[in-house]
């Protein structure tokens, strides 16, 4: 199954619940796509390797933080962790778009 496509995405950050949406366009090894959430839309790119996504991105709110994520593909669902700079390690979830 590939990761392309729109997904809605949940965050469990130390501040609550981070909703976010994400679209994706998948390559052989690699993705590019777009983050839209509250504060408006980021461009992101990374790496795929199997079912694992790995890629970085930037927040302005709350506050300046660089996030990197690591999640695995099952069907219509990633899981996995973001870092969140400094404030360590929160959960990640999204499910595909229908």
């Amino acid at each position: 199954m590939t990761s392309t496509g729109k997904w809605n995405v949940v965050i469990e950050s130390p501040l609550g619940e981070q909703r976010r949406e994400m679209v994706i366009e998948a390559a052989s090894n690699s993705f590019t796509g777009s983050v839209t959430g509250p504060d408006g839309t980021n461009e992101i790119s990374g790496q795929v390797a199997g079912d694992k996504l790995t890629w970085s991105d930037k927040v302005a709110k709350p506050m300046p933080l660089s996030l990197s994520f690591e999640v695995t593909l099952a069907g219509d669902e990633m899981l996995g962790t973001v870092k969140l700079g400094i404030f360590g390690k929160a959960k990640f979830k999204a499910t595909r778009a229908s």
